[in-house]
């Protein structure tokens, strides 16, 4: 079941045939698709999370033996559990890849081309890599401050760009 943010869907689906779940399995971190899984989880408080363990944690209520779940409060932290898991799924083994590939004896003369794109496309990955792990390490109040920055930080980069690009749209 992917209630994504319409449970209320899929709560008349189980009355209208009489049934109820049993449990619910979250089988990954997109919040467009565990978004609306708490009222449904609710009133039978037994839910089931695989790979977005680091995202959904048990929680107690003092006094209740039934299971609860609950998420970060902090956005910040949200948005930064995404991203590992992202990373750890579609990131890490790309790179991983890339080593292996990059390892290896070249198997053709004409190798030096794909092997000079997959160097290039691997050093920008380990960059951005070590650029995110940079901008993790600020507090959630420096990221918001450099996110509003915007254009600022282009002009700061390369003052030519400080005039505006005539495909800009401006508004008043």
């Amino acid at each position: 079941m992917d209630p994504g943010d319409e449970p209320h869907i899929v709560i008349e689906a189980f009355k209208e045939f009489g049934s109820s779940p049993d449990a619910v399995l979250i089988t990954h971190g997109h919040f467009d698709h565990f978004g609306g899984v708490t009222p449904i989880a609710r009133p039978i408080s037994r839910l089931v999370a695989t790979t977005c363990g680091s995202l959904v944690q048990p929680a107690s209520v003092p006094g209740d033996r039934r299971e609860y779940w609950t998420t970060p409060k902090d956005v910040w932290e949200v948005f930064r559990l995404l991203a590992e898991e992202r990373r750890r799924r579609e990131v890490d083994p790309t790179l991983s890849m890339l080593r292996d590939t990059l390892l290896a004896e070249p198997t053709a003369k004409n190798d030096h081309y794909a092997r000079e794109r997959m160097q290039e496309m691997h050093d920008l990955i380990e960059l951005l890599n070590n650029w995110v792990d940079e901008m993790n390490r600020l507090p959630p109040k420096t990221l918001m401050r450099l996110l509003t920055l915007g254009r600022k930080i282009r002009q700061l980069l390369d003052p030519r760009q400080g005039k505006k690009d005539s495909t800009e749209v401006t508004s008043n």
